[in-house]
């Protein structure tokens, strides 16, 4: 301790072999306590003043002033002292630097002596630079200086502060705009700056982010911090702004915008919405917008309401039902919005079954009518049967005048529109009734009186009921398929047939005679009344044998002297053995042969009369049919409508044996054709045997090579045993080229219209390179169909002629059309209207 007080005495002492200042390389951190150990308050006898060496305390960020603190004392004969700059929290700020020289020292961020100054004069000087720190602002150079005696103790030394002095470090700083910001040009926004040691300043703006500046203020007082600037209505618009504050005394000190600001006005709409043509659900619409303006913003409206979500200057989306009715959108920025034209779209809806046809259950010959209930856009209609197209049932309805068994099947309606795909109903039963079958009639029976006796009658049909009858009066309570007599009397015998009927007919059984004979009698019976022989081919035959069909059922001997064929068609029937003269004792039996030869189609019937000894002897009724093989196909004509080049469609259609005799299917083929454009989709191997009702679907193909109408037939060629013949179907389809539009014609490719619209007197001059010759020339409807075939030259050059009539001399109604030109081997399409 004793030493520090020494070396403190020695502060204000002389240099000498031993250090004579108690702090001889100087001490820091006094600038605001003082020298406390040279006198515990400071000595007005000592003076510090500050000078710089540029005569001004300012500066700019990062610069270097020059700076000397003075020590000075009349009498004292050395100095010291400790320097430092410090911000507004006391803190050392900027980078202190001694001068080559000065003395001075840096130490903790401030300049101390290396050792006493001797004075000269009464003044000892130490000079140093201070590097201005990069922030603005308002710095204090303090400083504490001790005057010392050099009288080897404390006695006698002086110190003093330095006034404060204020080194300003002068900047701007720009505030707002600062980068991001969006002004709008006719609006008035505020400039906003902060400012140290600037007394005025100018305020320039850029527009291309700092390549260059246009004043707009001068001379505006740097305190105020801020200067409304009105922007001009027709202000350009841009992205690249800036702003620069510049000291209007010092050109080098100024701040700028740290990034670029934004000046818009309203938005502009350059490119409205177009126009919408009327489009198919399903398909994908675009709108778009094209606008000038900065920050734009964007939001689609439908009939006035704004669409979630439809917020860019392109919205897309896919056409429904709900999306049809008026569109625009309103562009907007910070600065305004405008609102583009209106546009319309129009959805076609694709077909849709709203009701379902039903199944129907009719019967033979009456009417029966499906009907289908849709919703869509020019609604067609077609009913198949059996998935086959029906000839002309192309309404919502579709009526069968007379039903007929082959017309029961499952029916269907594709329902088509302008847009795809069609609406397939729900597949329905038709269910043809008929009338009862009668498969097996009542048979003759001859027994005794108090036998029992039951007639049975057996037939096809749905619902049947019955009714037995006696020489045509019904029996009460016989209702079922059979009927029994318990005990026979002489007053059963008679005749008794079946009445069969369901709610789509009746039909009578064969009579078949009840004999009810006594003891000691021949009696005459036939074990059938009636012998069937079917349905035959005209040409064929066929013969039965009856095994003891006729026989005694009496007790006393039959006598038969005669047995005959009679009736309308009796020449077609043939006894061949069992008649002539013979008696036949009781219970014995004869056997018949007979034939069945057909001269005509239909049914043919005759009875075997028998003359014996008995009263009323039974006959024999004889029943066959004559035909002829059948094939018939569901439809006469297969139209394919208009099929575009290069593609196809396929139609079915259904060959049904409607006969009762087995036909076979010979032959198929198509009618020769030098480009056949028709073609069989997996042709069955023939022969090919039909039997009677059975249906075979084919399957046809039309792929046109060329356009214009194209025809071709099916010929079927069919054969029974004996017979052969064929039918036709005609096939019908239209070829049409693709319509589309090419938007150029081929180079040296001229050609003009007159007049335009067009009347009914078109003109179409063309010209054509040596190297490409004009093929073809066709008026076509917007539905690609050929409409007029126009007449063209061999030449490079000619005319084309319209009169405005279809192929057939028809006016053509007003409306677009095209002119379809084939040029080499490339089709073009250029749009016409027709104005009458």
């Amino acid at each position: 301790m004793r030493y520090r007080l020494l070396l403190l005495g020695l502060f204000g002492g002389l240099a000498s072999s031993v250090p004579s200042l108690g702090y001889p390389s100087g001490i820091t951190g006094v600038t605001q306590t003082g020298c406390t150990c040279h006198g515990s308050t400071p000595s007005s006898s000592t003076t510090l003043t500050a000078q710089s060496g540029s005569g001004s305390f300012r500066t700019r960020p990062g610069q270097t002033l020059t700076l000397t603190v003075i020590v000075a004392h009349s009498s004292q004969q050395a100095a010291g002292i400790d320097i430092a700059v410090h911000n507004q929290s006391g803190q050392n700020a900027g980078s202190l630097s001694p001068a080559s020289g000065s003395g001075l020292q840096l130490s903790n961020g401030e300049l101390t002596h290396t050792q006493p100054k001797t004075m000269s004069n009464g003044q000892a000087a130490f000079s140093f630079s201070w590097t201005a720190p990069s922030t603005p602002g308002l710095y204090t150079l303090r400083a504490a200086g001790n005057a010392v005696n050099n009288n080897g103790n404390n006695s006698g030394d002086f110190w003093n502060f330095l006034s404060p002095v204020t080194l300003t470090v002068a900047g701007i700083t720009v505030l707002e705009p600062n980068g991001g910001e969006t002004w709008c040009a006719g609006s008035t926004k505020t400039i906003r700056w902060n400012s140290v040691g600037v007394d005025n300043v100018t305020i320039e703006l850029s527009a291309n982010g700092g390549q260059s500046w246009t004043t707009l203020a001068t001379n505006v007082p740097a305190s105020a911090g801020s200067w409304s600037w009105s922007i001009p209505a027709n202000q350009p618009p841009g992205s690249q702004y800036r702003i620069r504050i510049v000291d209007a005394a010092d050109a080098q000190l100024f701040d700028v915008s740290d990034g670029n600001f934004s000046i818009s006005g309203p938005p502009q709409i350059t490119q409205h919405p177009q126009p919408l043509q009327p489009v198919c659900e399903g398909t994908s619409v675009t709108l778009s917008v094209s606008a000038q303006g900065s920050g734009l913003s964007y939001q689609w409206r439908l009939n006035g309401q704004n669409i979630p979500g439809a917020t860019t200057a392109t919205y897309q989306f896919v056409a429904t039902p709900s999306a049809a009715g008026v569109y625009d959108v309103v562009v907007s920025n910070a600065c305004g919005s405008t609102t583009s034209d209106t546009v319309r779209l129009t959805v076609k809806e694709r077909p849709r079954i709203t009701q379902q046809p039903q199944p129907l259950t009719v019967c033979a010959g009456q009417r029966a009518v499906f009907r289908v209930t849709a919703t869509g856009s020019n609604l067609r209609y077609q009913w198949r049967k059996n998935g086959t197209p029906i000839q002309g049932a192309t309404e919502a309805t579709y009526t069968i005048a007379a039903v007929q068994p082959t017309d029961s099947g499952f029916y269907d309606v594709v329902v088509s529109g302008d847009c795809e795909p069609p609406a397939y109903s729900s597949q329905v039963r038709l269910t043809v009734g008929e009338p009862p079958v009668i498969v097996q009639h009542p048979q003759s029976q001859s027994v005794r009186v108090g036998q029992s006796v039951t007639f049975r009658v057996e037939a096809q049909g749905a619902e049947l009921q019955y009714q037995w009858r006696k020489n045509g009066v019904p029996i009460a309570g016989a209702v079922q398929p059979t009927y029994t007599i318990a005990s026979v009397q002489l007053s059963d015998a008679g005749g008794y047939d079946c009445l069969v009927w369901n709610g789509c007919g009746q039909t009578i059984s064969q009579v078949a005679q009840l004999t009810v004979t006594q003891p000691g009698q021949p009696v005459l019976a036939l074990r059938q009344s009636t012998v069937e022989f079917g349905t035959l081919e005209l040409g064929d035959s066929t013969a039965v044998e009856l095994h003891g069909v006729l026989y005694n059922a009496g007790e006393d001997t039959l006598r038969v002297t005669a047995v005959t064929l009679s009736g309308a068609h009796a020449a077609d029937f043939r006894l061949l053995s069992g008649g002539g003269s013979f008696t036949l004792a009781p219970q014995q039996e004869r056997t018949l042969v007979l034939a069945f030869i057909p001269s005509a189609l239909g049914e043919r019937t005759a009875s075997v009369q028998f003359t014996a000894n008995v009263s009323s002897p039974p006959s024999l009724l004889l029943r066959g049919s004559g035909a002829l093989p059948q094939l018939r196909a569901s439809t006469d004509l297969l139209d394919f409508d208009t099929v575009e080049l290069g593609k196809s469609r396929q139609l079915s259609l259904q060959l049904t044996n409607p006969g009762p005799l087995p036909v076979t299917l010979k032959e198929l083929r198509l009618s020769i054709s030098a480009a056949p454009p028709f073609s069989l989709v997996d042709p069955p191997q023939t022969p090919l045997t039909l039997d009677s009702g059975q249906s075979l679907e084919l399957t046809l193909r039309f792929a046109p090579l060329v356009e214009g109408l194209s025809q071709q037939e099916l010929i079927l060629i069919y054969a029974g045993r004996f017979h052969r013949d064929s039918t036709r179907v005609a096939l019908r389809g239209v070829g049409k080229q693709g319509v589309g539009i090419r938007e150029r014609l081929p180079a040296g490719v001229r050609l003009r219209v007159a007049p335009i619209p067009a009347t009914e007197q078109v003109v179409i001059a063309y010209e054509v390179p040596e190297n490409i010759r004009l093929q073809h020339a066709v008026i076509v409807s917007t539905e690609g169909k050929p409409v007029r075939r126009l007449r063209t030259g061999t030449g490079s050059t000619g005319m084309l002629l319209w009169d405005g009539r279809t192929d057939t001399g028809q006016p053509c109604a007003s409306g677009p059309y095209w002119l379809r030109l084939q040029l080499g081997t490339e089709w073009y399409t250029i749009p016409l209207l027709l104005q009458r």
